[in-house]
C-alpha cells in the first residue's frame, strides 16, 4: 500500500491541538478560532491511500475524511505506464534582477498513472496520484521509479 503525505497530517493535528488550547482559555471568543480548528481537524483526519494489488488485478484509490471516503478502483492490467510530468512557468522579464530567481521558480511536478482500456482507439485515462511544487521533483521521481520497478510498468518523464 502506498500512503502519501503523512507530515501535513501531523502539522494539521498540531494546529488542532494548539487551537483547542487557545479556545479553552478564558476570554477566547469569536468565530475565527473554531473555524481554524475545524479546518485543521479536517486536514488531520483526511486520508489518501493507493493500493496496488496484483492478486485482484486492481488499483484502489481511497480519499476522504474518516468514514466519508471515496473509493475508486482501476484495473492494474490496464496500467500502461507511470508518468512524472513537470510543468514550469517562465519568470517574467526583469523580475529576476530584483528578486533571486530561485525564489521565483514556479511550477509543479505530478505523478500520474496512465490506464488504457481494451479498446486501444480510446485515449488513455490519466489519473493524478500526487502533485507537488518543483522542489518535490526528486521525491516523486523516486516514488515513481519504485512503483515502476515493483509493478514492472514502464516509467515515462515529461517536461523539462
Amino acid at each position: 500500500m502506498l500512503r502519501l503525505g503523512h507530515l501535513w497530517r501531523v502539522f494539521f493535528g498540531f494546529v488542532s491541538v494548539v487551537v483547542a488550547l487557545l479556545i479553552a482559555q478564558p476570554g477566547a471568543s469569536g468565530p475565527v478560532l473554531p473555524l481554524i480548528g475545524a479546518i485543521a481537524t479536517g486536514g488531520a483526519l483526511y486520508v489518501e491511500s493507493w493500493r496496488f494489488d496484483r492478486a485482484s488485478d486492481s488499483v484502489r484509490a481511497k480519499t476522504g475524511v474518516l468514514g466519508l471516503t471515496r473509493l475508486r478502483v482501476y484495473r492494474l492490467s490496464a496500467l500502461r505506464r507511470i508518468v512524472v510530468r513537470v510543468r514550469s512557468a517562465p519568470i517574467p522579464a526583469g523580475v529576476g534582477r530584483v528578486v533571486p530567481q530561485a525564489l521565483l521558480r514556479r511550477g509543479y511536478v505530478q505523478l500520474l498513472l496512465e490506464f488504457v482500456d481494451d479498446d486501444e482507439a480510446e485515449p488513455p485515462q490519466r489519473v493524478v496520484v500526487q502533485t507537488e511544487p518543483l522542489r518535490g521533483r526528486a521525491h516523486l521521481h523516486t516514488l515513481a521509479k519504485h512503483l515502476s520497478d515493483t509493478l514492472s510498468i514502464p516509467l515515462h518523464a515529461q517536461g523539462p
